[in-house]
C-alpha cells in the first residue's frame, strides 16, 4: 500500500514536520488545480489536509466548514459546525476526526457520514449564570487581547494525535487532555492546573507518551493511562499557543511558548528536566520541526530559524517576510530535506515558499495570505490552502 501524503498534523505523532514524500526538480512550481471553497467573504484554510490512502484530502476552514476533496480538487462533501476549524485532522482507515472551535470533536466515515460527536465542555455549558462570570473573570487576562481589542472565544485549537493503537487525544479551551477510543468513549481525562483556556494540543513518543502544556505555563508528560510522569515549570508570562513536539534521536520535547508577540522561548525538556532554552524575538506561534542536523522554528517578525540541537543556539536565520505576524505558521521539511513553508506578506498577500537546507531560495509562488503547513504526496504534488478562499495543489 502507498505511503498517503499525511494522515496527521505534521506527519506523525511526533510532530517532526518530516514528510516522508520529497518535492520534484521543477525551478517553479505548475498549478495541478485550484479549488475555490465556496465561502464568502473568502475564508482561510488554516488546517492542514489530511489524507486517505485513495488520495482524498480533508481539511477544515475559518467559514466553520470541514471540507473533503478528490486527488482531482473537486468537493466530495462538507459538514459544517457553528465556529472556526484551526486545527489539521486525523485520517484514520475508516474515519477522519477533527475538532471544530465550538469544544466539539467529531467523526465523520470517509465518505461523509457523521459517526459520532462528543462535547468537550458539558461542564463550561451547563454551569450555572454565577459561575460562568466568576470563570469568564477569572480567565479574562488569558483571553482578552489587549493590543487588538477583542476576547478570544475559539474552545477547540489544536489537532487530535493517534498515541496508541487505538487512543486519540485532543486538547482545547475548557477541555483539559481527553484521551478518546476511535468510538468516541472517553477512556481518561487530565485537568492541566490553573487556567483551562489551551491553544496548544498535543504530541506523543513512540512509547505512547503524551506531552502537552498548561495555559499557565507547566509542561507535562502524562502515560498512555493519563497518569502523570512529570511535570516541569515553565516561565511565568509565557502562553502555550503552539503543539510541542518531540525529537526521538535525541528523546527530548520540544515546548514552545510566547510572552504576546514580545517574544518566545524554546524549552528542550527531558525526563522532565529543562536541558536548555532558546529566546525568539517577536513570538512564535508554530512548532518547532526537525531538519537533518537543526531545528527550524517561524518567528512573528517573519524570521525562519535554525537551532542547533544540543544547545539552542540560533545558528542561523532567514527573513521571508516584512508583514505584521508574518509567519505564523510551521514549516514542512521535505524527504530530501527542504523545507517548504506559506508566509504572510500583508492582509491579503502572501507566499509559498520553497528553500533549499541552508536557507537559499528555491522558489516562492503567490497565493495569497497562507497560514497552513504545506502537504507534499509521492509524485511531488504540494497541497496548500490560502486566505483567498482557494485550496491548491501544485506539481513540484
Amino acid at each position: 500500500m502507498p505511503v498517503v501524503a499525511s494522515g496527521t498534523f505534521l506527519f506523525d505523532a511526533q510532530r517532526s514536520g518530516r514528510s516522508p514524500h520529497a518535492i520534484g526538480n521543477l525551478r517553479e512550481p505548475d498549478v495541478c488545480w485550484q479549488t475555490w471553497l465556496r465561502a464568502y467573504p473568502p475564508s482561510g484554510a488554516e488546517s492542514s489536509a489530511g489524507f486517505d490512502a485513495a488520495g482524498n484530502l480533508y481539511f477544515g476552514s475559518h467559514n466553520g466548514t470541514f471540507y473533503s476533496l478528490s486527488p482531482a480538487g473537486e468537493i466530495r462533501w462538507v459538514a459544517l459546525s457553528t465556529a472556526k476549524i484551526y486545527g489539521s485532522p486525523l485520517v484514520l482507515a475508516d474515519q477522519v476526526i477533527y475538532t471544530s472551535g465550538d469544544g466539539f470533536c467529531h467523526s465523520f466515515s470517509l465518505n461523509g457520514e457523521l459517526r459520532w460527536r462528543l462535547d468537550l465542555l458539558p461542564a463550561i455549558r451547563n454551569e450555572s449564570t454565577r459561575m460562568r462570570v466568576l470563570r469568564e473573570l477569572r480567565e479574562l487576562p488569558d483571553t482578552l487581547d489587549f493590543r487588538r481589542k477583542y476576547l478570544v472565544t475559539t474552545k477547540s485549537w489544536a489537532s487530535p494525535v493517534q498515541v496508541g493503537p487505538e487512543t486519540v487525544v485532543v486538547t482545547g479551551y475548557g477541555a483539559a487532555v481527553h484521551a478518546l477510543d476511535f468510538d468516541g468513549g472517553l477512556q481518561w481525562k487530565f485537568d492541566l492546573p490553573g487556567s483551562a483556556y489551551t491553544l496548544s494540543g498535543a504530541c506523543a513518543d513512540p512509547q505512547g507518551n503524551v506531552y502537552a502544556t498548561s495555559f499557565f505555563g507547566y509542561g507535562f508528560c502524562l502515560g498512555l493511562n493519563g497518569k502523570e510522569k512529570w511535570r516541569v515549570r515553565l516561565p511565568r508570562g509565557y502562553r502555550n499557543w503552539a503543539s510541542p513536539s518531540f525529537d526521538v534521536r535525541l528523546g527530548q520535547v520540544l515546548f514552545p511558548m510566547s510572552r504576546g508577540e514580545s517574544d518566545a522561548k524554546i524549552f528542550a525538556v527531558s525526563n522532565g528536566a529543562i536541558r536548555w532554552e532558546s529566546t525568539i524575538p517577536g513570538g512564535v506561534r508554530g512548532s518547532v520541526v526537525f531538519a537533518e542536523d537543526s531545528y527550524l522554528v517561524a518567528g512573528l517578525d517573519g524570521n525562519l530559524r535554525w537551532l542547533e540541537p544540543n544547545s539552542g543556539r540560533i545558528t542561523r536565520t532567514v527573513r521571508l517576510s516584512k508583514a505584521e505576524r508574518g509567519l505564523w505558521t510551521t514549516p514542512a521539511i521535505t524527504a530530501d530535506g527542504r523545507i517548504l513553508i506559506t508566509t504572510k506578506q500583508s492582509n491579503l498577500k502572501g507566499t509559498l515558499v520553497c528553500l533549499e537546507p541552508d536557507g537559499e531560495k528555491r522558489w516562492e509562488v503567490e497565493i495569497g495570505k497562507a497560514l497552513s503547513v504545506p502537504v507534499i504526496d509521492a509524485a511531488g504534488r504540494v497541497y496548500v490552502g490560502s486566505w483567498d478562499g482557494n485550496y491548491r495543489c501544485f506539481q513540484t
